[in-house]
């Protein structure tokens, strides 16, 4: 029997009035029915089911959705491929009379759907389109579909949705996607709740206040907050922030010192009244603020007749002098000395462990900890005459799975892995080998161990593994070291920190292929599930040049060397977007096997930074990419080591553009007597800096740090 759509639109509202009576808000059913593994969404089918009449054909161009109330366009692609604010623009427009439709409307009456809007249609046992059987829409596109909802990390962006598959991504409001418009039911306008901030990836440092922020359209009465872990469940559901908190868009929350460090925790916010709720998009971390305050890692030290290893700090602060100790610790986590350190206003100390600690084979680690934030730093190894490496120090503790996006392990490569305990009980580490292969790592309190990944297996390479995952990663730091054997003849050395970041854009701010240098990118998807890269090349002036979209499957690499990876000509510089959390680096070689330096894509871009070391026996090169879409004017300042002024420059950048140089060249005055170089930009831009020897032997990069 028929049910009538009064009737059905009734039953939505009254429903909408019970479950708001109990303040619970529920999530819809997905659709999925399939089960792939016990306890996924195939096997519990969790959510509110839908009605038996889901669609009905209005008969005016127009149909029906009785899970949400909501009256879509029937032809769901009417206007073609555009941009986001031509979409909003083609909504706001449509009226009765044009795309088939004969039921009224005036403009204004159409809007563009915002992203839960969307996925509300997305059926996952189904694709291509992933819409629910017997739909009755025409000509929907298996594509990305714009919705309104833009991101307030970065308002260039905004999400869309993958009518093809169901994904959820968050791109370039330049794009050119589809447009599914939609207005609210008949007696009333389409309540929703979005949740803003945070939306997944932001660590929340526990003691510290931070503004819950969403948007409400048609929402009365108050708002319910809740904090999840693990999941959306009911049983996920870890404490109650806000019972009844008034909808006026802003909450503030400091993370209480009980919970427990982790990157898998999530916002849900729900109405007083009426089936209306949210939940952010992805986890987020909430992690102990107190070693990353005050205490600064170097956390892998090697200083023995064949290596040696130099640690630089530095004082960001122009206003605050700095004091602290440099604590040196063995493998087994025993300190064994300690060296008082005290920098001026902008001031700079730059350490060779050989020179200056006593015992130096002895030192495993080094913590430097301090009375202010205001402090980066770097490790450097070397070989003298060979090569060397230099990544950042550490001032962020991992809180969950680490990854370690490339291993080469092979007659001409070797990888080494080195991790420090920063918390004070054992862990048991699982890594995860992209073949399969597992092993499992116990590491004790303040234990600080290295191995190559040839040692994990009996001392033979293992040319099938190219990357993994560190399982139970929480309060873990290290890094990985990548060179080349003594067979290949080459003097290459490379590594980056082991972090446990999982970004949606990297990016990789120069691109040097010549009869000289050649640059190899990686993007690693350590996903089981597969994403979509959107690759963006530019050129030095900031002109975009052809994307490329490609699919990667779970645990796969995008990467090569540029001139394999078919770049336009011309491409100076590239951003890569994804539909799921990425990392990946980027590396610089000769191809004389002398030189290569590499540093993470992931985490660079901000509005100032450090260039931690102009060297001295040799070159630096510096180079900023304007990551946005307006002009940027940056400033850029050299410091001798006791934060006197050398000199200043300032440097404009139009959008999108890539100005590089060497040091020297971008300031007016001699420079020769400056240690290092800060900037600050009143634009996101990303910079990084060279660093090569005399002798064309060795070279190594840093990005600029905060």
């Amino acid at each position: 029997m028929k049910i009538p759509r009064v009737l059905l639109l009734l039953l939505i509202v009254l429903s909408s009035y019970s479950m708001g009576q109990a303040q619970t808000a529920q999530t819809w059913h997905t659709g999925q029915t399939t089960s792939y593994a016990t306890g996924d969404d195939g096997d519990l089918q969790r959510g509110v089911r839908w009605p038996e009449l889901r669609f009905e054909d209005n008969g005016d161009g127009t149909v029906t959705d009785y899970l949400t109330g909501l009256i879509w366009l029937k032809n769901a692609n009417c206007g073609g491929s555009m941009s986001w604010n031509d979409a909003m623009t083609y909504c706001k427009n449509l009226a009765s009379g044009s795309c088939g439709l004969t039921d009224g409307s005036v403009a204004g009456d159409w809007r563009l759907p915002n992203r839960k809007e969307l996925l509300s249609l997305v059926d996952y046992s189904r694709s291509h389109p992933a819409l629910p059987q017997g739909h009755l829409f025409d000509d929907v596109q298996s594509s990305y579909y714009w919705s309104a909802t833009a991101h307030a990390y970065d308002t260039s962006y905004a999400s869309s949705v993958s009518m093809c598959f169901g994904s959820v991504g968050g791109y370039y409001k330049s794009y050119g996607y589809y447009a599914w418009p939609v207005r609210s039911r008949e007696g009333g306008s389409f309540e929703n709740l979005t949740i803003y901030s945070p939306n997944g990836g932001e660590s929340l440092k526990k003691g510290q206040d931070y503004t819950i922020t969403w948007d409400s359209v048609n929402v009365s009465g108050n708002i319910q907050i809740d904090l999840y872990k693990g999941g959306t469940e009911p049983e996920n559901m870890l404490m109650q922030l806000a019972a009844a908190t008034e909808n006026d868009g802003e909450y503030l929350f400091n993370p209480p010192d009980f919970l427990a460090d982790g990157n898998d925790y999530l916002i849900g916010i729900s109405a007083e009244q009426g089936m209306v709720w949210d939940f952010i998009d992805t986890y987020f971390t909430i992690q102990t603020d107190s070693y990353e305050r005050d205490s600064v890692y170097f956390p892998h030290i090697v200083s023995n007749s064949t290596w040696e290893t130099e640690i630089c700090i530095t004082n960001t602060s122009s206003e605050q002098s700095l004091s602290g100790d440099l604590r040196a610790y063995n493998n087994s986590g025993r300190e064994v000395s300690s060296t008082p350190v005290i920098l001026a206003l902008n001031g700079r100390r730059e350490i060779i462990i050989g020179d200056e600690f006593p015992n130096p084979s002895d030192i495993g680690y080094i913590i430097f900890e301090s009375d202010s934030e205001n402090v980066c730093g770097y490790t450097k190894f070397y070989t003298q005459g060979k090569y060397r490496v230099a990544v950042p120090a550490v001032s962020d503790i991992n809180a969950g799975d680490i990854y370690i996006s490339h291993i080469a392990s092979n007659t001409n490569w070797w990888t080494e892995i080195s991790i420090l305990n920063t918390t004070s009980s054992s862990k048991e580490l699982i890594v995860e080998f992209d073949n399969g292969t597992t092993k499992p790592i116990t590491i004790a309190a303040k234990e600080h161990q290295a191995f190559t990944i040839n040692s994990l297996f009996g001392g033979e390479p293992q040319p099938n593994i190219n990357s993994a995952v560190i399982k139970n990663g929480s309060g873990i730091v290290g890094l990985e070291l990548f060179g080349s054997s003594d067979s290949s003849e080459d003097h290459y050395l490379s590594g980056i920190l082991l972090k446990d970041d999982t970004p949606t854009h990297i990016y990789y701010p120069h691109i040097a292929s010549d009869s000289t240098w050649w640059t190899g990118i990686l993007a690693y998807n350590p996903s089981i599930t597969s994403c979509e890269l959107h690759i963006t090349p530019f050129r030095d002036d900031g002109t975009s040049l052809t994307p490329q979209t490609i699919s990667l499957a779970g645990q796969e690499k995008y990467v090569g060397m540029v001139q394999d990876l078919d770049l336009p000509e011309g491409t100076a510089w590239l951003r890569i977007v994804a539909t799921g959390p990425i990392t990946g680096f980027e590396l610089f070689g000769t191809h004389d096997g002398n030189q290569l330096g590499g540093y993470t894509g992931v985490g660079i871009s901000g509005t100032d930074g450090v260039f931690a070391k102009t060297e001295k026996d040799g070159w630096t090169g510096i180079a900023f990419v304007n990551i946005e879409n307006s002009p940027a004017v940056v400033t850029m300042t050299a410091y001798d080591d006791t934060g006197n002024v050398i000199d200043t420059a300032t440097l404009n950048i139009n959008a999108y553009e890539k100005v590089v140089d060497m040091a020297p060249n971008l300031f007016s005055q001699d420079i020769s007597n400056a240690t290092y170089i800060s900037y600050s930009s009143d634009r996101e831009v990303v910079g990084f800096q060279l660093n090569g020897s005399s002798d064309d032997m060795m070279l190594d990069a840093l990005p600029g740090m905060k």
